[in-house]
């Protein structure tokens, strides 16, 4: 890595430096984050396996009380599931753009 210089409370990059060895998005040492895949497609089967429980309770009960929560627990973790899942999938086919890094911590 280069030196840096503070000015003014921000960090710039000395000038002797080559910008192509500061690709740290494209390192293909770094270890994959598969704790994370695993949470998001464990997020995305829990989603959607309480929307389908949601729904099944809306139509077959009369009093459609008992399908809100599973509707709203359902979604609240399938469209994180899905987004994050999808995110993985892309940067696996090698789509430009989409990176493992992009997943957060959660």
């Amino acid at each position: 890595m280069g030196s840096y210089t503070q000015v003014s409370h921000q960090w710039r990059r000395s000038p002797d430096e080559d910008p192509e060895t500061m690709s740290f998005l494209d390192n293909a040492t770094a270890p994959k984050p598969w704790k994370k895949v695993a949470l998001a497609v464990t997020l995305l089967c829990i989603g959607a396996t309480l929307l389908f429980a949601g729904v099944g309770v809306y139509v077959t009960q009369p009093s459609h009380s008992g399908a809100i929560p599973l509707l709203v627990l359902g979604s609240v973790c399938f469209l994180p599931g899905f987004y994050y899942s999808r995110i993985a999938y892309y940067s696996w086919r090698g789509y430009e753009g989409y990176h493992l890094s992009a997943i957060p911590d959660f």
